[in-house]
């Protein structure tokens, strides 16, 4: 059974989010501290998983447009973010596809959107 990258609060996987991005204009060939990223979030969050998730958020920004202005993501694709079903990925297993069911995450943020 494959394990479930737990769900985190949507103010700290936006707040993640923002130190990233903004770290990966500055310093694109760089790496950023544990330290830093434990300082964006809620102290006792889980950061792996707040970084995991913000990690899978990145590799879907064309898909994201509707929902970025300014280049920011709008919150409820944080909020659903924070919670849509993802699981970890093992060391050295190959994937096929995204450990998340990418077009179901957008169709979960586009009804969010319109509530």
């Amino acid at each position: 059974m494959t394990d479930m990258v737990p769900a985190v609060n949507p103010a700290d996987l936006k707040s993640l989010w923002r130190i990233v991005n903004l770290f990966q204009v500055v310093c694109p060939s760089g790496s950023i501290a544990i330290k830093t990223l434990q300082q964006a979030c809620r102290e006792g969050a889980d950061t792996e998983a707040i970084w995991f998730r913000a990690k899978m958020l990145s590799l879907m920004p064309g898909m994201l447009a509707p929902w970025t202005h300014n280049d920011e993501l709008d919150d409820v694709v944080f909020k659903i973010a924070a919670a849509f079903p993802m699981y970890k990925i093992k060391p050295g297993v190959a994937l096929e596809r995204p450990p998340f069911d990418a077009p179901e995450l957008l169709k979960e943020i586009e009804q969010a959107a319109r509530a």
